[in-house]
């Protein structure tokens, strides 16, 4: 789910992710079908693969079922159109940052 400060990536009762969008570093669509597990990386597996890649600024914390906490700075999901989210998230958190100011004249 999609909201304007917060993405929630929930996976049944094992994952209940909650990213702000203002850690969100960059977000692309890609597809991998290959998962190893690394340290501060979450990998939410759909039919064995994922469709979108967060790189976070800052580490989020994710509880597992058993209520082991890890820190998570990396997350690939599968989500039903990608293209669409990525576009989505990426409107959102440029339009939090705002325009870049324009520089000084020399002179």
């Amino acid at each position: 789910m999609l909201g304007p400060d917060l993405l929630r990536i929930r996976r049944a009762v094992h994952v209940d992710l909650r990213i702000p969008l203002d850690r969100i570093a960059t977000v692309r669509r890609e597809l991998r079908t290959i998962h190893q597990r690394a340290d501060g990386e979450l990998d939410i597996l759909v039919g064995a693969q994922t469709t979108v890649t967060l790189e976070l600024t800052e580490s989020v914390a994710h509880f597992t079922f058993l209520g082991r906490r890890r820190d998570i700075h990396l997350v690939r999901f599968h989500a039903d159109d990608a293209d669409i989210l990525v576009r989505e998230i990426r409107t959102l958190t440029q339009a939090r940052s705002g325009p870049l100011p324009m520089p000084d004249r020399p002179g």
